[in-house]
């Protein structure tokens, strides 16, 4: 985001008590070395994004737009898939790097990691609806949309409704008629499948054969088609890396033909798959975690993944998957009632207000990642001064 401290006994996870109040602090330095991570996180964002505005937006009235090239580069259940893997992989690399303290400071803050963000999306689209600014009904019946687009704030917008949706609805019975971000039903499988990540790496250092018992995990949650399969692959990953397999991956000559005869490999079966519908949800489910494997194993997407570039849409992944749905309801939905207004009308005037929208989802959500960076830096003190009184 790791070379770690994993534990064999029970007295190696009892650290010095000033070793351990530092621990949180370290593990987030080393972790955030993994550029990489962060890059393939911020492109899976950047992946959702044009699906969502370019794609979803438009598919009823423009077939053609979820043609084979489009969906080659712009896969948003793909992409999804992908995150998960990731926050398997980054959640189980911090604790190997801090042992069980940092574990015990990434409970406390988890729920409240992802709320305060979710909150603040919420509470734009809550101002918007109380100012008149949404016209996704409108935008939805010239777009012949209905189901989608028209099915979404079909509600007059409370301050009671906001607070019980953040707070609580949008982790447990998640329903799109009545969520003020339908966009966010990944939260509540976000928030339990990183306490099962949490639940392992505390028993991991107990456990006699810990990959065995995480692969037997993996394996049934892939049978009984579960997201939670994600998370179990991204913790091997995190394991494999503390072992040192994808540098030795990427120190052989063969590794870069290998990753991208993966990656097309892993497009030509998601196009294959849907010819064959009785096992295609098992394909799919074996996509993402083929793809991180391939961006790990290979060099040139480590180093792709790493740039500059790669790391700020990184940094703004959380903020622009949570951000955009604001924009598709407002400003998207508006340009769809008024294109006159971009000088183009059609299909490129379809094609320019997703464009507009995807600019325009990325710089509110680079500001909402400032916001953010200030509240966690005062989240992140929550569990020191936890752990001080208990101790």
């Amino acid at each position: 985001m790791v070379a770690c401290c994993s534990a064999r006994t029970s007295t190696q996870w009892e650290e010095p008590r000033c070793r351990a109040m530092s621990a949180d602090t370290q593990s987030a330095r080393r972790v955030s070395r993994l550029h990489e991570v962060d890059g393939i996180r911020g492109w899976a964002a950047l992946s959702v994004l044009i699906y969502h505005t370019h794609i979803e937006m438009f598919i009823v009235a423009w077939p053609q737009v979820n043609g084979f090239w489009p969906r080659f580069v712009i896969h948003g259940p793909l992409s999804v898939a992908v995150f998960f893997v990731l926050s398997g992989d980054v959640l189980a690399s911090t604790c190997l790097a801090g042992g069980v303290r940092a574990i015990d400071a990434m409970v406390v803050k988890r729920y409240a990691r992802l709320t305060l963000p979710i909150a603040a999306s919420c509470l734009l689209v809550w101002l918007l609806m109380n100012m008149g600014l949404i016209f996704n009904q409108q935008a939805s019946q010239v777009l012949h949309h209905e189901d989608w687009l028209g099915a979404c704030l079909q509600f007059a917008p409370t301050a009671v409704s906001l607070v019980h949706y953040v707070l609580y609805g949008v982790y447990v019975g998640h329903d799109r008629h009545t969520a003020y971000n339908p966009f966010l039903w990944t939260m509540s499988i976000e928030l339990v499948g990183s306490m099962l990540v949490f639940l392992f790496m505390y028993m991991h250092g107990r456990l006699r054969s810990p990959k065995a018992v995480l692969m037997a995990l993996a394996l049934l949650t892939f049978v009984l088609k579960s997201f939670y399969w994600y998370f179990f692959v991204g913790v091997l990953f995190a394991l494999y890396r503390r072992e040192g397999l994808w540098e030795r991956l990427r120190n052989l000559q063969t590794s870069g033909f290998f990753a991208a005869m993966t990656v097309l490999a892993c497009f030509a079966a998601d196009v294959w798959s849907q010819s064959v519908p009785a096992f295609s949800a098992y394909i799919a489910m074996l996509l993402g975690p083929l793809l991180v494997s391939a961006f790990y194993a290979a060099p040139y997407f480590v180093a792709f993944f790493s740039n500059r570039a790669s790391r700020f849409l990184g940094n703004i992944s959380f903020s622009l998957y949570l951000v955009h749905f604001a924009v598709l309801v407002s400003l998207s939905s508006w340009l769809v009632l008024h294109p006159d207004v971009l000088g183009v009308s059609g299909r490129p005037g379809w094609f320019a207000i997703g464009l507009a929208s995807s600019l325009a989802s990325m710089l509110l959500a680079t500001a909402l990642w400032q916001l953010e960076r200030r509240m966690l830096t005062r989240l992140a003190r929550l569990p020191g001064w936890l752990f001080n009184q208990a101790g």
